[in-house]
C-alpha cells in the first residue's frame, strides 16, 4: 500500500489540503520539525520570507542555508495559472538572492494536473541548480509532500531501530561476558508432542524466511498484508540463551533487508 493512499496518508492530505496561505506555512513547521528538530519559520515579510524562504534550517559555520521550504498553499480546488505564477515569482527571488541550500523543496498543498505548469516550475527549480543556488531542487505537491514524510520519518524509525539493537547486543556482551553464540545446542520442539532437535537459530530463523516468502508484499518488498500473526515462544530457564538466540536472530534478519524490533524487559533481562 502507498504512503499516499494508507489511513494516516488520506488523513494528511486531507488536513494539508484545507489550510491555505501562511497557516498552511505554520502546518507544514508544525509536522516538519517533528522530524527536522532544528527547522526555523521565517517571519512572515521578514528579510527571509522575502528572499523565496518559509521554513529552513541553516549551516551555523558559514550561516548559509541547508534546507529551504517554500509553502504555498491554496484555498481554491484547482492549481491554476495565477498560483504558478506565485511560486515561479518565489523561486526566483531566492534565485536573485545572495544565499544558497544543499536543498530547495517547493511545497504545494493541490494536486498539478496541469503538465505544462508542472513542467514550468519544475524547469525554473533546475535553474537554482544550474545557478550553483542549490544542490538538490525538487517540487512536492500534495502527493509528494506526503510521500516526503513518511519517507523522513521511516527513516528516523529505521535508525533508531538499528541502534536499539546494537546498543542491546552490546550491553548484554558486557553483562553477560558472551562475545559469541553457541548454534549447535539441542532443544525441544513443542509440537502434539515433543520432538528433540538441534540449533534453534537454524530452525527459527528458517521458519521466519518462509513466513515472509509467503505474506504478499508491496512492490518494493514491504509486507502490507499479514493474515494470520506468526507467534513463536522461546521457553527455558534462566541462563539456558533465551537472549543470545534472539539476538543472534535479530542480527541475521537485519542482514537479510528486514528491520527486528527488540523489546527489552529491564526488570528481568528478557528480550
Amino acid at each position: 500500500m502507498k504512503e499516499t493512499s494508507s489511513s494516516y496518508g488520506k488523513d494528511l492530505k486531507r488536513m494539508l489540503a484545507e489550510v491555505g496561505r501562511h497557516a498552511f506555512q505554520d502546518k507544514c513547521f508544525e509536522i516538519l520539525s517533528e522530524i527536522i528538530p532544528s527547522l526555523i519559520n521565517a517571519r512572515e515579510l521578514g528579510d527571509v520570507d522575502r528572499m523565496g524562504v518559509d521554513l529552513y534550517t541553516l549551516n551555523l559555520e558559514d550561516e548559509q542555508f541547508e534546507t529551504v521550504f517554500q509553502c504555498k498553499g491554496n484555498e481554491i480546488p484547482d492549481f491554476n495559472r495565477v498560483h504558478a505564477d506565485d511560486c515561479l515569482k518565489s523561486i526566483r527571488s531566492f534565485h536573485k538572492s545572495d544565499k544558497k541550500t544543499k536543498s530547495y523543496f517547493l511545497v504545494v498543498n493541490r494536486y498539478i494536473k496541469d503538465t505544462q505548469l508542472r513542467k514550468e516550475l519544475i524547469k525554473t527549480l533546475q535553474e537554482l541548480i544550474n545557478a550553483g543556488k542549490a544542490n538538490h531542487a525538487e517540487l512536492l505537491d500534495l502527493n509528494g509532500l506526503v510521500v516526503f514524510i513518511f519517507d523522513r520519518v521511516k527513516d528516523i524509525l529505521l535508525d533508531k531501530i538499528a541502534y536499539s539493537n546494537h546498543r542491546l547486543m552490546k550491553d548484554y556482551c558486557q553483562r553477560m561476558e558472551q562475545y559469541f553464540y553457541q548454534e549447535e545446542v539441542p532443544f525441544l520442539l513443542m509440537k502434539k508432542a515433543a520432538i528433540r532437535k538441534r540449533n534453534p537459530f537454524r530452525y527459527t530463523m528458517h521458519s521466519i524466511l518462509s513466513y515472509t516468502t509467503t505474506v504478499q508484499k508491496t512492490a518494493d518488498g514491504r509486507i502490507f498484508e499479514y493474515g494470520k500473526n506468526k507467534w513463536s515462544f522461546i521457553i527455558s530457564e534462566f541462563g539456558f540463551g533465551k537472549t543470545s538466540l534472539l539476538l543472534s536472530l535479530a542480527g541475521e534478519i537485519n542482514s537479510k533487508g528486514m528491520w527486528p524490533m527488540l523489546i527489552w524487559d529491564v526488570g528481568s533481562y528478557d528480550a
